[in-house]
């Protein structure tokens, strides 16, 4: 089966897929799991202190859950996420019991940020100007830069980049 077959519901009168493919089942430790990891960390070293009481047990629980169970959840959930890039937007697709869709206007991207791994593969950041009114007397003065999702540990990534910038008209 095409993995663009996924995508055909979601695209616009005249937009076209570009490229297509499925988040890597593979990654472990990634930005979103070492946060956990650290978490994790502190709390089972809090839990195995001298006196063992019922704080303990739930720090210890929690720990588990930050080391073992958070990672392992975000690993069920890549399992079900594609990448495409179309002519307008690159689109999240998360395929589970009920489809959730994001999707990123490529034109109004403030910046598209190439992070190289190995072998070809890579991560690309995008990160978007968002104007608001702002709010002098407490310190916001106006646009802020939104981080948006990535396309994560992807294969042939400078491939992938230089169709983003081809479609962003650079």
């Amino acid at each position: 089966m095409s993995l663009n077959v996924l995508f055909k519901d979601e695209l616009l009168v005249d937009e076209e897929i570009l490229w297509v493919e499925r988040a890597n089942q593979h990654l472990l430790i990634n930005s979103d799991t070492m946060g956990s990891l650290f978490i994790g960390m502190i709390l089972l070293m809090m839990s195995t202190s001298v006196n063992f009481n019922f704080i303990s047990l739930i720090q210890f629980l929690l720990a588990l859950f930050f080391l073992v169970g958070y990672p392992y959840l975000l690993t069920k959930k890549r399992e079900k996420l594609y990448y495409a890039l179309t002519n307008y937007r690159v689109i999240f697709l998360f395929d589970s019991a009920h489809k959730k869709i994001e999707s990123i206007n490529i034109k109004i991207l403030k910046k598209v940020e190439m992070k190289k791994e190995s072998e070809g593969k890579g991560t690309i950041v995008f990160e978007e100007k968002v104007n608001s009114h702002g709010d002098f007397y407490n310190g916001d003065h106006g646009a802020r830069q939104v981080v948006l999702p990535k396309l994560e540990s992807i294969e042939n990534i400078e491939s992938v980049y230089m169709k983003i910038l081809e479609v962003q008209g650079y």
